[in-house]
């Protein structure tokens, strides 16, 4: 009967003391600095497929995020299905026009290359791309990837 009593209260202490163990790293954590102190700047992501689907006119719709909201930080994407519709035969004029836009009015660019983007659906795979097999797929992303970061 003694013994169950001693061993109650130490599981009572290890309890309480791992108790204050959490209260002590809560405390830790809540002191650190993780950026409050620093500037936030804020942009926006702009879609001209996606703007299309909502039925706008996607240039007017981007002169007008640049200009009447005054965007400095933009993120873009490089959409494949876009740039790639035929394998290896690139157009880049869509892009080219957002970024030269951009560019006269001083706007800093993420430009997002890639399979999968933002947005739902995030990948926007060419047609011909279903017809290869897996390795035959990342060699062809591969390549799109180097063609458009050649590009710009």
């Amino acid at each position: 009967m003694f013994g169950k009593v001693k061993k109650l209260k130490k599981k009572a202490f290890l309890i309480l003391i791992l108790i204050l163990v959490f209260f002590l790293m809560l405390i830790c954590l809540y002191s650190l600095d993780f950026g409050k102190n620093k500037d936030i700047e804020y942009g926006a992501t702009f879609s001209h497929k996606y703007a299309q689907e909502l039925g706008l006119d996607w240039q007017e719709a981007y002169l007008n995020l640049l200009d009447d909201m005054r965007v400095k930080k933009l993120r873009l994407m490089a959409y494949w299905d876009e740039i790639e519709v035929e394998q290896n035969k690139y157009d880049y004029h869509q892009l080219d026009w957002l970024l030269s836009v951009a560019k006269q009015r001083d706007v800093d660019v993420i430009l997002v290359v890639g399979r999968r983007q933002p947005r739902w659906p995030e990948c926007h795979d060419p047609a011909w791309l279903d017809i290869m097999s897996t390795s035959e797929q990342q060699a062809a992303e591969m390549k799109m990837l180097e063609r458009v970061v050649d590009h710009y």
